[in-house]
């Protein structure tokens, strides 16, 4: 296999292979991929640095032209708000902007005229009992056995009509409009 067919078949699996600016080879993309080709990119090492340094495939993202990483973040944010998910055209589209100014201003355009709201921060609600018949305040244990017996609702709700729901039970979750949680000792 040439180093060209090489890098033709590196990007088709999604894997981006630039030259770092200590002259190294450097490269991302899916691990599976990657995995498969690091000994094919091992043994055509100096023929691919040639090819790279020689611009014939990106360089080093760090060290690229004018896409700098906000840029890039950006163009990224707008393909994916279009729907392009495709590892192979976000690439050529960054490669692009990477090599030609005309392609990093038009793309610039594009994204800069979508607005990305930012998501506000989920808020920690505090943790809520699950909705128990043994938990709730109008739950009445059985009298022979209270501690671990089946007991009844003393307003008679309609959730308390269910099968199992009268159980001390501590995963059934009964969805209860009466259910009012039970204090518990030492607590007021």
């Amino acid at each position: 296999m040439t180093a060209t067919a090489l890098l033709d078949r590196a990007r088709s699996a999604g894997v981006d292979l630039y030259r770092r600016s200590d002259g190294s080879i450097g490269c991302r993309g899916p691990k599976p991929a990657l995995e498969g080709m690091l000994p094919e990119i091992r043994e055509h090492r100096d023929e691919l640095l040639a090819l790279l340094a020689a611009g014939t495939a990106a360089t080093d993202p760090g060290t690229a032209g004018n896409l700098d990483p906000t840029d890039e973040a950006r163009i990224r944010r707008w393909l994916t708000f279009i729907e392009e998910h495709d590892p192979i055209t976000v690439g050529e589209v960054l490669d692009r902007c990477r090599t030609d100014d005309d392609a990093l201003s038009y793309y610039r355009a594009r994204a800069a005229e979508v607005v990305i709201e930012a998501q506000p921060e989920p808020t920690a609600e505090p943790a809520r009992q699950k909705p128990v018949c043994g938990r709730c305040q109008h739950f009445a244990p059985n009298e022979g056995n209270p501690t671990g017996g089946l007991g009844a609702c003393r307003i008679d709700a309609p959730a308390s009509r269910k099968a199992g729901s009268c159980w001390p039970w501590p995963d059934f979750a009964a969805r209860c409009d009466r259910f009012s949680a039970r204090q518990r000792k030492g607590m007021q």
